[in-house]
């Protein structure tokens, strides 16, 4: 009785152990997910304030529509 009891800690101090390790690599690819996505959003909200007049705001507006459907489109493999 006292192997198993011994090997059963082992086992849930292991498991532990490894679901620690996946959250904490977890946590970070969701960091750079987040960092990535404000970049992006800067970036577009810079590139939408550069505009001279509502014409030039339209279009920026309209190009980032398209390159947003483009880049899913590509994803998807069409």
């Amino acid at each position: 009785m006292s192997t198993l009891t011994l090997n059963s800690n082992t086992r849930t101090a292991a498991n532990t152990q490894s679901a620690g390790f996946f959250s904490t690599v977890s946590s970070f690819f969701k960091r750079i997910g987040n960092a990535y996505e404000m970049s992006e959003a800067a970036r577009k909200e810079a590139y939408l304030a550069e505009a001279a007049d509502l014409y030039d705001l339209e279009y920026r507006i309209r190009q980032l529509d398209r390159e947003t459907v483009q880049s899913a489109a590509w994803m998807k493999g069409y």
